[in-house]
């Protein structure tokens, strides 16, 4: 049976683990963010959701949103430009960051990443969220695909997390716009 919720900060050590677990598969920092420990009790300190998906009562997949108004992908400026290159008339107050999706190897190809996805963008529907961005490694081919099916648009590419190559994608959340 799947389940899939909202998270708190009792599932730390879960989140981690499965982290871990994706990394001794083979990924490495060029395909996919590595978090430290550390770095996941920190998530809980800012304003941000995090989604899971349980299999038989195991995680399977989660997702980390975090709430920005002052957003460390992309600067102020880089945002008004966004912005105008939309036609958007609002000024883009906060911005939800997609930090992070993990989906357990034997559950890949389930259409996780794309079902947490719509859970952040209705989070940001109902939280005045008119802005979300991601950061996807161009050697991600699976997350490139879903976040293009997803409607997310390429902006750029950056280097960020030390120095490795990501492609910026956005998607304003048209209904919040007035």
């Amino acid at each position: 049976m799947i389940v899939i919720k909202e998270l708190d900060s009792k599932f730390i050590t879960q989140l981690y683990d499965l982290q871990e677990e994706v990394f001794k598969e083979g990924y490495n920092e060029d395909l996919l963010r590595h978090n430290s420990l550390e770095d996941f009790n920190r998530i809980f300190n800012y304003k941000h959701t995090i989604i899971g998906i349980f299999y038989n009562n195991q995680l399977v997949s989660f997702g980390i949103l975090y709430i920005s108004d002052k957003n460390e992908i992309l600067s102020s400026n880089e945002l008004k430009i966004l912005s105008r290159l939309c036609g958007e008339k609002k000024e883009i107050l906060y911005v939800g960051v997609v930090k992070l999706i993990i989906v357990k190897k034997q559950f890949r190809g389930k259409g996780y990443q794309r079902q947490i996805l719509a859970c952040f963008e209705k989070f940001a529907l109902s939280n005045n969220i008119n802005l979300l961005i991601a950061s996807v490694s161009p050697l991600n081919i699976y997350s490139l695909n879903n976040f293009q099916m997803m409607g997310y648009v390429k902006y750029k590419m950056k280097k960020l997390y030390g120095g490795h190559k990501r492609i910026i994608f956005y998607k304003f959340i048209n209904n919040v716009i007035n």
